[in-house]
């Protein structure tokens, strides 16, 4: 936080981080550890489960802790209904080159659907 210590405010008796980005300044309240679970059930759990990189901007937008972004994607990775909802990979086919042993020993066809082309 000592780094961050010109860009801090007091304001109406609460802490801010002021910064400015993309020519606009933004305030970003210095949230304290006790109140981040809350802040994610709230811009996680209650916001539909976006991902990691939608959660930590919501989160940029409104707050600031040192290391936000470590925790919000700790609080992604390790949500239930995230890890539920998220399909299994499975283990793909590995690929192998296709040996011929003469010419014309192996013809392949592509077939396109033209349904779907409109034709002037």
């Amino acid at each position: 936080m000592s780094r961050h210590f010109d860009k801090l405010i007091i304001k109406r008796g609460l802490l801010y981080r002021e910064i400015f980005e993309n020519s606009e300044k933004m305030q970003q309240l210095v949230l304290p550890y006790c109140y981040r679970k809350t802040v994610f059930q709230e811009l996680h759990n209650a916001m539909e489960h976006p991902g990691r990189e939608k959660t930590a901007a919501l989160v940029k937008e409104r707050f600031y802790w040192p290391a936000y972004t470590v925790d919000t994607k700790n609080w992604v990775d390790s949500c239930d209904r995230c890890l539920r909802r998220k399909s299994q990979t499975k283990g793909k086919a590995s690929l192998v080159n296709i040996h011929s042993s003469y010419p014309l020993d192996l013809v392949s066809t592509d077939f396109w659907n033209l349904t779907s082309v409109q034709v002037a």
